[in-house]
């Protein structure tokens, strides 16, 4: 069988990837960093508190992925049909979106291909790598690394998530 923290991405993607979920998401019309779901609070609240009993609580780990817009925006609390992210998110007109629940303590990226990939945003040379981790915590608390937005488009990027 083979290891899921372990894939291929030869397009765009997260790390860890995204869960496509129902409704869409536009920005509020007075806040950027605003999201307006368009489906009900309820249903909202059942995707982003996961059946847990913290509804409406605010989270370190979950972001939600705007394929189109090329967006990855860490959810920084939420209420009624409003998400309340870290981070800009004008333009953002009924689109789809994704959960992505960053439970990360690290990550790398090889490049497979013959041209660059990206890696929020930045040039990853053909056969090079990057990794990134969080360092081993004394107790049994860590702080999750961020969730990070992948683009291999136009080559081949062999991804491996540490989750913790």
């Amino acid at each position: 069988m083979a290891n899921p923290n372990i894939r291929t991405v030869t397009g765009k993607s997260t790390i860890p990837a995204g869960v496509s979920k129902a409704g869409i998401f536009t920005t509020d019309t007075t806040f950027t960093d605003r999201l307006v779901y368009s489906g009900t609070a309820a249903a909202l609240n059942t995707i982003l508190s996961q059946g847990r009993e913290n509804s409406e609580q605010e989270k370190n780990n979950l972001w939600i992925h705007i394929p189109t817009s090329d967006l990855l925006l860490r959810i920084v609390s939420w209420g009624g049909q409003v998400v309340k992210v870290d981070g800009d998110a004008s333009g953002v007109s009924a689109e789809a979106w994704e959960l992505v629940e960053a439970n990360l303590c690290g990550w790398s990226v090889l490049n497979q291909g013959n041209v660059d990939g990206f890696v929020n945003g930045e040039a990853l040379e053909a056969g090079s790598s990057i990794a990134f981790s969080d360092a081993d915590a004394p107790t049994f608390r860590r702080n999750f690394v961020d969730a990070v937005l992948i683009n291999g488009s136009s080559t081949s990027l062999l991804i491996q998530e540490k989750l913790g």
